[in-house]
């Protein structure tokens, strides 16, 4: 068994219609006792961007996403940060997608949620990611993961404070309808009583000063208080690495400034949500969103660094990426996305290095034999079906 073969991924449901039922993570929990567990959802929705007119077609992100992931191996082990996944007791199991309620945010956004409670109840320190879609999945994200949470610390990397109005233009344009979408998620949780409770620090990194409105950072700041931070992409990040390269004659990089904030330094008891929203990199990186920015943005090398540290914080609970839009450009984006991805999984295995948790030898030859066993139950079921002519009925599936 080579070293791509040992990594502990389950990704069998890909090609499957509904998520993984509660059974199927409690035995993934239990065939991998004492590890690193991760969970990935894909967000198939694109609902946000319809309720506010922008451009759709980020419910396509999350297929094309595994298809690129299968395409360039990842994840693989990286010589450069001297982490080879396949060691580490680290186990990865691909949970499916969210499928959309047509026209219904609310009923959409209620899936997830629940989706990630039911994660929660069977396990408590594991790591989620979402793959969007469009970023009003990080409402649903937070309320599903705040139900299991004291505390929490925020941080979001995005170039906006998605702190607009709710607004929805009616067909026969009369009186507007107030219904969220991806711009006022933000707005959406603040509202939130329970998880405004529960918020510790809130960070929000790398905004771009043309897309914030100075009476929308005031709301935020008299709702939060001292507990909310925000830094200029352009007249913090910037200005700071190139005064320090200036002063100091030493590179410094975007990474460096997240890691060194309080939110990270100070809270590493807190559970952390991270959302990374694509359009937070620079557009000739990532063209492949609604609304790229050309002038401003992290370059591909910075968000990898921010995911990668990002992926050693040992409280790290939710993690999620938005707005990849394969219907405006699929594979430049898409490849920025799976090293994000790669880099975050590099993050954590170097934790989990630091700890010591290495799979020792005997260890590869049970996951061998545990493989084989599963791979001849697959087949052996998937036979009896056929001679049985089943018919799959869905509602025995939770959360389609």
């Amino acid at each position: 068994m080579n070293k791509q073969d040992r990594l502990n991924i389950d990704t069998k449901c890909i090609n499957n219609n509904s998520l993984n039922s509660s059974q199927e993570i409690q035995e993934f929990l239990e065939g991998y006792e004492g590890y690193q567990h991760l969970f990935l959802i894909g967000f198939e929705s694109d609902i946000g961007a319809q309720n506010c007119e922008s451009r759709t077609g980020q419910e396509l992100g999350p297929n094309n996403f595994r298809a690129l992931i299968e395409q360039l191996q990842f994840p693989s082990s990286n010589s450069f940060y001297d982490v080879d996944l396949s060691s580490l007791k680290l186990a990865i199991k691909d949970c499916g997608n969210i499928k959309p309620v047509i026209s219904d945010i609310e009923a959409t956004h209620q899936k997830l949620e629940s989706f990630i409670k039911q994660i929660r109840e069977l396990s408590k320190d594991s790591i989620i990611v979402v793959i969007g879609g469009t970023d009003d999945l990080n409402y649903p994200a937070l309320c599903g993961q705040s139900a299991y949470s004291e505390k929490l610390n925020l941080i979001r990397i995005d170039p906006s404070l998605d702190f607009e109005d709710k607004y929805r233009k009616q067909f026969d344009d009369l009186e507007p309808q107030f219904l969220e979408h991806h711009q006022s998620h933000f707005k959406m949780t603040l509202g939130n009583e329970i998880i405004l409770e529960k918020l510790g620090e809130v960070l929000f990194y790398g905004i771009q000063g043309f897309k914030i409105d100075q009476d929308h950072l005031d709301q935020i700041q008299t709702k939060l208080g001292g507990k909310f931070q925000y830094i200029y992409f352009d007249r913090d990040i910037r200005k700071t690495m190139f005064d320090i390269q200036n002063q100091e004659q030493n590179q410094c990089k975007a990474s460096n400034i997240l890691m060194e904030n309080r939110i990270l330094k100070e809270s590493q008891q807190i559970e952390l949500i991270v959302n990374i929203d694509l359009t937070s990199i620079k557009a000739q990186n990532a063209p492949g969103v609604s609304e790229p920015c050309p002038a401003f943005g992290f370059n591909t090398q910075e968000i990898e660094d921010i995911a990668f540290n990002i992926g050693k914080q040992e409280n790290l609970r939710i993690f999620t990426i938005s707005e990849y839009n394969p219907a405006i450009e699929k594979f430049q984006t898409g490849n920025v996305l799976c090293s994000i991805y790669q880099h975050l999984l590099l993050g954590i295995g170097e934790r989990l290095k630091n700890q010591g948790q290495v799979i020792v030898a005997n260890e590869y030859e049970d996951i061998g034999q545990q493989e084989l066993e599963q791979d001849y139950f697959m087949q052996q079921a998937g036979e009896h079906l056929q001679l049985q002519n089943f018919d799959f009925d869905p509602s025995l599936q939770d959360f389609k």
